[in-house]
């Protein structure tokens, strides 16, 4: 299993297996796993989210209804936003009938969704073939 990030703030936990398309993505926040109903991912539209998702924060393309962590069914149980101030993300979490909130350095959040980028490419890579 790899791990990206602290589950105090954002972690991910994403399985090595994979299978049929499938990876096992656990996402935690404010030490609360997310995932808790669904952490099966679709491959390839999640990298596809990650990128899209990144590339919208980077820009700045973003206002207070962005809904962060928009993912598809594996993100469906709960609702995220985030706010970004100087360098800091500050990211509002509704999950379980409660608001919670964390923050961290932009940077370090640019940083751990990259590295999840990375490795579900690769990780998609080997399963179809393409390479190592």
């Amino acid at each position: 299993m790899k791990i990206i990030g602290d589950r105090n703030t954002i972690c991910f936990e994403i399985a090595d297996s994979y299978s049929e398309g499938l990876l096992q993505v656990d996402i935690w926040a404010g030490n609360k796993l997310l995932t808790d109903c669904d952490n099966m991912t679709y491959v390839s539209a999640f990298i596809y989210s990650l990128n899209w998702e990144k590339q919208r924060i980077e820009t700045r393309d973003i206002d207070d209804d962005f809904a962060f962590f928009d993912h598809g069914p594996t993100t469906d149980s709960f609702v995220s936003r985030i706010k970004i101030e100087a360098s800091e993300a500050s990211i509002s979490f509704e999950f379980d009938d409660s608001i919670f909130h964390v923050s961290l350095p932009l940077e370090a959040l640019m940083d751990r969704l990259t590295q999840v980028i990375e490795i579900l490419t690769k990780k998609e890579h080997i399963q179809s073939g393409d390479g190592q």
